[in-house]
């Protein structure tokens, strides 16, 4: 399965949670959701990054911002991200911050991201060639 794809699976099981009130677990999925369609073309762009193997949300979106700039400022995104995906996995801190506006701003991540990747990042013949170089 390609890292779209898992990125899509993830954003409906993100859904599913959310709607069945399972809170810090949507926000785990909707975390994993944008790493994916960083991913997604990430792996194109740099194929032998060490950045495609970690969780690395920062580095991933750096590297493709410098590539394709957002036309919307996504920074406080990718600090979520990377803040709460560790964060709702292992809860040290309690998971009182975990309610349903929390998850909502996550599955609204999901959909910036998504955006970006589908509409700004749009593959040319020069970046299909640097690929296949490599």
């Amino acid at each position: 399965m390609d890292y779209y794809s898992l990125a899509e699976s993830h954003q409906k099981t993100a859904r599913i949670l959310l709607d069945n009130r399972q809170y810090m677990d949507s926000v785990y999925h909707s975390c994993l959701a944008v790493e994916m369609y960083l991913k997604s073309k990430h792996a194109v762009l740099f194929p032998n990054s060490e950045l495609g193997i970690t969780h690395d949300v920062i580095g991933i979106s750096r590297d493709l911002m410098k590539q394709y700039p957002s036309t919307v400022n996504l920074r406080h995104v990718f600090v979520s991200v990377r803040k709460y995906m560790n964060e709702s996995r292992y809860p040290h801190g309690g998971t009182a911050v975990y309610t349903q506006s929390f998850a909502e701003e996550f599955f609204e991540y999901i959909e910036l991201i998504k955006a970006y990747i589908d509409n700004e990042c749009q593959l040319n013949i020069g970046d299909l060639e640097n690929r296949y170089r490599r």
